[in-house]
């Protein structure tokens, strides 16, 4: 029998916080974009956050997107989502979960000849000469220079141009580029009654943004590449 004016209630069933990741979190790379999204609770909030620092500013979204631009450390971490309900100004409900991403750093630099590289992206790039060994008696000096109009800036330079002279000016110099730069490592060796420049006929790419140039005559050049920040 029904009678009117009843009334009938029941509590609303709410889900623990569950995350889960759009990409596969073993193969998760520097310039990803990567979702994670939360079993979500009608009604419910959300406290989203990420290493760093990093938080997401949509507290009603089961999901964030974080688009994985720049240096890769700064996204490796714990992620952490907080899902939670109100009854008046209490907090009625709350449920938490994690999930530790690690993202892999891609090389800075791409080889695009036998004796050049290029800078990926634009930015700021600290450059260190990190080892020289040099066998031949004529040479007296080389250049690091870069190439093209994406290159804007070398700081220190003295001569305010592309080119970054050794053993004269310092070992460490910020490059600043717009877009993909090619440099290389030349070099000076004397002539009588002169001088030639000659590039560099080798360039190797090694581990860790480890770049070394050599011209199979007596020079070879390491070179680390880091973002200057």
């Amino acid at each position: 029998m029904l009678l009117l004016g009843s009334v009938m209630s029941c509590s609303q069933k709410m889900t623990p916080a569950k995350i889960s990741v759009n990409h596969d979190i073993k193969t998760i790379q520097e310039g990803d974009v990567i979702t994670l999204t939360t079993t979500g609770t009608k009604g419910a909030f959300y406290k989203w956050t990420g290493p760093n620092g990093q938080m997401s500013k949509d507290s009603t979204s089961s999901s964030w997107s974080i688009n994985m631009i720049g240096d890769a450390s700064e996204y490796s971490g714990l992620y952490t989502v907080t899902e939670y309900t109100l009854k008046g100004n209490k907090m009625a409900y709350q449920s938490t979960d994690t999930v530790t991403l690690k993202v892999k750093a891609l090389p800075l630099c791409a080889k695009v000849s036998d004796t050049r590289f290029a800078f990926k992206k634009a930015g700021k790039y600290k450059v260190t000469i990190k080892d020289v060994d040099i066998r031949t008696t004529t040479l007296t000096g080389y250049s690091l220079c870069l190439e093209g109009p994406n290159c804007t800036a070398i700081d220190p330079s003295s001569n305010g141009g592309k080119c970054f002279e050794r053993p004269s000016e310092s070992n460490s110099f910020i490059v600043t580029c717009t877009g993909d730069c090619p440099f290389a490592i030349v070099y000076t060796e004397l002539h009588s009654p002169g001088g030639e420049t000659q590039l560099v006929d080798n360039a190797d790419d090694l581990a860790n943004n480890m770049l070394t140039f050599n011209n199979g005559k007596g020079l070879a050049v390491k070179v680390k590449v880091e973002r200057a920040h």
